[in-house]
């Protein structure tokens, strides 16, 4: 491997002799940094780059250099948070404005990553002019913070799923390279601020954001990884030698994320190192096994969710490969988007096909006309079964009925919070977008400027081929991407190719039962052992709850007995029909119509 302590890395030439903006002392940079606009974000970000590049542009010692970048630091902070808020949780198509704010969060990152690599590169070169410091000491922080910003930027591209910046890798493997060249990967950084606490962990960081799938995660999921990251980049070793166990490698003379050490198609070079994650991932695996709530917390800042502890896993732990082979194609796809919208298309369609079959005047509750529930109902039926769940029994009749017929008409109340005001215009809920190709297991379509919507990762969609069919099928939104080429492509994956759209409320002894929701009842598909199952809103419900189904046909009661899936935006259960004990005394002729014995019924 060549040396790359002097040769490879790209930073600015220092064409000034003198800073124009403050005093290279630490009462100037103070001074100047006390009388920034901190309120006004675009005047304190045009400030900050107008100084982080006159800094990269002066000839100064390495030891003055890093002590004005951490005078700088913590605004260059604050305007980064500030810029975070103006281009994330936006569109998949932004605007010009999030836009520009992500632009310019890229290049202050940039400069202060190319600041930090000067402090660096000259204590190695100019060790003999530092004199209140140990120089090795001041070459490891530099390169830590170089790190940290450099990290930063790469959260960002993959928040954004934009293609990586050209360089930006490279800039991460050859801080990494030249801290290895000269011996300081392992020394601990006595200030880490955000990033690892050496250097060899502050580089992992954006490695495990790279290995763990980014593309098929929510932006905040991605800001929880990179939080934990942090830690875990101590727990990763880095080996010159692989000993065939490592999953990743990563190739510190090119511009590129680890890859699949299997996929890596040339001769490991010297400059290669094997990514080994098992000790990370035995921790993990414990942690994954003590986890009995929804979240692990290791501090005030840093925790992990279930669901992305799995994913992460997985990621480490196992290539994943496709297991269904791709068909390009050129078709048209209609689509809406997000578990409300995808109800009232599916309880419309239903209306109308129950209209058709039975010449009912009936209304549609869900639907997207007025408000989204109504608060009155024709007393509803109720669902009957002839054997008990308890012997794992269905009532086929009522299943078919269910299946071909079933409309939504529920007893429930206006849910405020999704009553918009009059004046709001509404996006269009459907929409046709453009297949790219397509699989048994689902669909690659591609995203366009004047798509009405908003896609997010983890998020449910009802789906058709053609719109003239009668049935919605459901997917997932698993992955996005943007190409080099501005095309933005969208995976899909199947989860079932029809629903039922239901009103759901939570039963709660000696309570009145919550508010009904929105949830699609997937039918079970025999031929491939697949349950039938319920997709609900995220945090709503939760297993061995007690669930009131309901709709124009009748109500019925289920329990939640397993959660399935789990994502940002929806989650899924199997469940169970279960009787009540009033429904027992009903058929009896003994007793109400109502399960008021609810505690009861683990006795009977």
């Amino acid at each position: 491997m060549q040396d790359l302590s002097s040769s490879t890395l790209k930073l600015p030439r220092q064409d000034k002799s003198e800073l124009s903006l403050f005093a290279a002392t630490e009462d100037g940079v103070q001074a100047w940094v006390d009388a920034l606009p901190i309120m006004d974000t675009p005047r304190l970000v045009d400030m900050l780059l107008q100084a982080l590049d006159d800094l990269n542009r002066t000839s100064l010692l390495p030891q003055t250099r890093y002590n004005l970048l951490d005078a700088l630091y913590p605004s260059i902070d604050v305007a980064l948070i500030k810029l975070c808020k103006r281009f994330l949780n936006q569109p998949l198509i932004m605007a010009s404005e999030p836009k520009a704010m992500a632009a310019i969060g890229n290049r202050l990152c940039t400069l202060t990553t190319a600041g930090y690599a000067l402090a660096a590169m000259h204590a190695i070169k100019q060790r003999d002019s530092i004199r209140d410091t140990n120089p090795a000491r001041l070459a490891c922080q530099s390169i830590q913070r170089a790190l940290l910003f450099n990290s930063r930027k790469i959260l960002y591209m993959l928040q954004l799923h934009m293609p990586m910046e050209e360089g930006c890798w490279e800039t991460q493997h050859q801080l990494y390279a030249l801290a290895e060249y000269q011996g300081l990967t392992g020394l601990p950084v006595p200030e880490p601020l955000s990033g690892g606490v050496t250097v060899k962990a502050a580089y992992v960081q954006a490695l495990l954001l790279s290995c763990c799938k980014p593309n098929q995660l929510r932006q905040s999921d991605l800001t929880t990884l990179h939080r934990n990251a942090r830690d875990w980049g101590e727990k990763i070793s880095l080996n010159k030698r692989e000993t065939g166990a490592e999953l990743y490698l990563a190739d510190l003379e090119s511009d590129k994320p680890p890859q699949y050490r299997a996929l890596h198609r040339e001769q490991p070079t010297a400059g290669c190192r094997a990514l080994d994650c098992e000790p990370l991932l035995g921790e993990l695996n414990a942690l994954q096994q003590r986890l009995d709530t929804e979240q692990a917390t290791f501090d005030k800042e840093t925790g992990i969710s279930g669901n992305l502890l799995h994913h992460v896993i997985t990621a480490l732990g196992s290539r994943l490969m496709r297991n269904f082979k791709r068909t390009a194609c050129n078709s048209p796809l209609w689509i809406c988007l997000g578990l409300n919208n995808t109800h009232r298309q599916v309880s419309l369609q239903q209306m109308l096909r129950h209209k058709q079959s039975k010449g009912s005047s009936g209304h549609d509750l869900f639907s997207s006309q007025g408000n989204p529930f109504s608060k009155g109902l024709d007393k509803a039926k109720i669902w009957t079964s002839e054997n008990s769940a308890d012997g794992g029994k269905q009532q086929t009749k009522v299943d078919q009925e269910i299946s071909i017929e079933l409309d939504t008409a529920t007893r429930t109340k206006v849910l405020e919070e999704e009553s918009a005001p009059a004046s709001t215009p509404e996006k269009p809920s459907v929409f046709e977008a453009q297949l790219a190709d397509t699989s048994a297991n689902g669909y690659c379509l591609e995203w366009i400027d004047e798509s009405p919507g908003d896609a997010r990762v983890g998020d449910i969609v009802g789906i058709k081929e053609d719109r003239k069919q009668n049935d919605w099928a459901i997917a997932v939104i698993r992955w996005l991407s943007r190409l080099p080429n501005a095309k933005t492509l969208i995976g899909l994956e199947l989860l079932s190719p029809r629903a039922i759209a239901c009103g759901a409320n939570v039963r709660r002894n000696g309570l009145e039962d919550s508010p009904p929701q929105r949830v699609l009842l997937l039918p079970e598909i025999k031929i491939v052992g697949q349950p039938h199952t319920l997709i609900t809103p995220k945090a709503s419900f939760r297993i061995r709850q007690t669930l009131l189904l309901q709709n124009n046909l009748g109500v019925r009661s289920v329990q939640l007995v397993k959660q399935l899936n789990s994502t940002g935006g929806f989650e899924q259960f199997e469940f169970r029909y279960i009787q009540e004990l009033g429904d027992v005394l009903e058929k009896q002729g003994e007793g109400p119509n109502k399960g008021e014995f609810d505690s009861l019924w683990s006795k009977i």
